[in-house]
């Protein structure tokens, strides 16, 4: 169940919203992780080392790995080429 501010709707997919921006990434809730310090630059060499697009991504997926639960399709590791075309679709013309 999606739960939203009073008074706003959730949000559909881009095409239907017609707003600029990366498109939404689901249902999510919110939750504050705190981890030890020392931890911290593994858990970044880790999720960089197997391409996950950001640390949020990495606890996330292996969050779920290890209550074998699905993984989100946005906390799958990214490939190189999907991040050379995402950095494409978002080079805009210059000049006018």
């Amino acid at each position: 169940m999606a739960r939203t501010k009073p008074g706003r709707e959730p949000r559909g997919d881009r095409e239907a919203r017609k707003q600029p921006g990366r498109p939404p990434l689901g249902d999510r809730d919110v939750h504050t992780l705190r981890v030890p310090s020392a931890h911290m630059a593994h858990y970044e060499a880790e999720a960089a080392r197997n391409g996950y697009a950001n640390l949020n991504a990495f606890f996330a997926a292996q969050l779920a790995l290890a209550q074998g639960l699905d993984i989100p399709d946005w906390a799958r590791p990214r490939r190189a080429e999907q991040d050379q075309h995402d950095q494409q679709d978002i080079e805009l013309p210059l000049g006018a």
